[in-house]
């Protein structure tokens, strides 16, 4: 599980997620799981975090969801490296941060 879809319980989440992946190419894009919701969300980095200890990266982004009220991430990760964006709020940085991690973690 390489690539990991991270998102609020906001209404059109799930389908800012979905277009994001199928606009960056990703062949899963239909089926891949999505973890919604505050509780699902942070279970998930807790998980990555037991794999990956004190990993700046993961610690970042468990606290950005803990404070956060609308999140949508794209979370990749391989055993050298953890990348994340947050596309929820339409930047174009953050949107070729998320295309890059598509990219590489595919």
């Amino acid at each position: 599980m390489p690539i990991c879809v991270l998102a609020c319980d906001c209404g059109s989440s799930e389908q800012l997620a979905r277009q994001a992946l199928h606009r960056y190419e990703y062949k899963n894009w239909a089926m891949e799981p999505i973890y919604q919701g505050k509780a699902h969300s942070l279970q998930s980095v807790e998980n990555l975090l037991r794999k990956f200890p004190q990993n700046p990266q993961l610690e970042s982004l468990f606290n950005f969801i803990k404070g956060s009220g609308k999140w949508v991430v794209i979370l990749g990760h391989d055993d050298q490296e953890v990348r994340w964006a947050d596309i929820s709020r339409n930047r174009m940085k953050e949107d070729a941060d998320a295309e890059a991690i598509v990219r590489d973690f595919s």
